[in-house]
């Protein structure tokens, strides 16, 4: 974690992760970059949001099963991994293939079945 401080990187990969660990948020505006692919993540909290300087958000291979609404707040996020998350909603899996833009404006538009938190 104290190296993310300095780099704006974290990789927390093929670690078995279940839940993201708190102090990845606390590192809010510090982080640009964060890899938690190929864990056994569930869901993601919605302090999400606090990554706001967050550029590079790498989710694949895990268990996900919805995104929270604060995802859509990363306006300066670029690159976003889903694949291999077989239960996410399909709505979701096709706002992805559309873009980021879509996907955001998808989930900040409240429909049903989305984690509010």
């Amino acid at each position: 974690i104290e190296h993310a401080r300095s780099t704006g990187r974290l990789d927390l990969s093929c670690m078995r992760l279940s839940v993201v660990p708190e102090c990845v948020y606390d590192l809010g505006t510090l982080l640009r970059e964060l890899d938690l692919s190929d864990n056994l993540l569930l869901s993601l909290s919605a302090r999400v949001g606090e990554l706001s300087r967050l550029r590079i958000l790498l989710l694949e291979n895990n268990r996900l099963r919805d995104l929270p609404r604060q995802l859509a707040s990363l306006t300066q996020l670029v690159e976003l991994r889903l694949a291999l998350n077989g239960s996410l909603p399909t709505q979701i899996k096709r706002k992805h293939q559309e873009g980021l833009a879509a996907l955001f404006t998808y989930l900040s538009g409240g429909e049903s079945g989305l984690n509010a938190g």
